[in-house]
């Protein structure tokens, strides 16, 4: 199964909905990490931190 984040129109609502009050830039998808859960299997809620400049989070 291949993923296409661009086709998806994903990067085109993160350039107009979290980049909102900052000037157009160009923004790249990178798959950084994968996780995968099973049945009744969770994910506890966290705050991942930028791993470099060029990464952004929006608060």
């Amino acid at each position: 199964m291949q993923f296409n984040a661009s086709r998806a129109g994903l990067l085109t609502a993160i350039q107009t909905d979290l980049l909102e009050a900052q000037r157009p830039r160009p923004v790249r998808a990178e798959l950084y990490k994968l996780n995968v859960y099973g049945p009744k299997s969770f994910f506890k809620s966290h705050v991942d931190t930028p791993r470099s400049e060029a990464m952004f989070t929006r608060t």
